[in-house]
């Protein structure tokens, strides 16, 4: 599937006051948001039940504000491992030019068992951000949803799963100070995290986690650049 985005200072102004993002680049789009976007492009022939696995963004360039970017989706191949099933998709982003500027490798899972919403761990409303933390409540999971179009259902329940893109838009934000390039994003989603679930941002040898509640929410490899400065201080 095809699709033009355009990124004009209002849908990135839509964004930031929406999710509370600050932007601190202002010609650049955070790459993670043009990613969410991207991923809408896969919402139509995707079947409902499935979740993301594994990713892999590559970036080529930092896109920027006032362009128009052209996305194209597909789907390359379909396995079922036991009672398992897995969709694997590519995702390429050019822009107006035709540089590619990024590309996404998708690896999408319909469990055994679907994901119980109603198993979600209890929801703490004292729990507030700290640095390296974050915590999303059902309303900024619907805001997000409703401007990158994420259909899932999982999504939509009065204790939502926060979508994986979104942890990776609360990553993106947090190492963005500590960063002077990225080429290579790789994320292994292991655990969902649930509406008001307050996330820790932790170093580990090969990376970063992503962890709540003593549980491993995802796996973060990256390649690039990186000061030496800790994320923490």
């Amino acid at each position: 599937m095809k699709k033009t985005i355009a990124i004009t200072e209002e849908v990135l102004k839509e964004w930031s006051n929406n999710l509370g993002l600050v932007l601190e680049k202002q010609n650049r789009v955070p790459v993670m948001v043009l990613s969410a976007l991207s991923m809408e492009t896969l919402s139509e022939d995707v079947p409902e039940g499935f979740y993301l696995g594994k990713q892999m963004v590559t970036m080529k360039a930092y896109p920027v504000t006032h362009g128009t970017f052209f996305v194209q989706s597909e789907i390359t191949r379909r396995k079922k491992i036991k009672k398992s099933e897995y969709i694997f998709c590519q995702t390429m982003v050019n822009d107006a030019k035709g540089q590619t500027v990024l590309s996404i490798e998708t690896v999408l899972v319909k469990p055994e068992e679907p994901i119980n919403v109603t198993e979600s761990p209890a929801i703490d409303e004292t729990q507030k951000e700290e640095e390296c933390s974050f915590v999303f409540f059902a309303e900024q999971v619907q805001q997000f949803c409703r401007l990158s179009g994420d259909p899932n259902p999982i999504h939509q329940t009065e204790r939502p799963v926060v979508p994986g893109m979104m942890l990776l838009l609360a990553f993106e934000e947090a190492f963005l100070k500590k960063v002077t390039d990225i080429s290579k994003v790789t994320v292994h989603y292991i655990h969902p995290l649930y509406s008001g679930e307050k996330a820790e941002i932790n170093e580990v040898p090969r990376g970063f986690s992503i962890e709540a509640a003593g549980r491993n929410i995802a796996s973060i490899i990256i390649s690039g650049g990186i000061k030496d400065e800790k994320i923490k201080d």
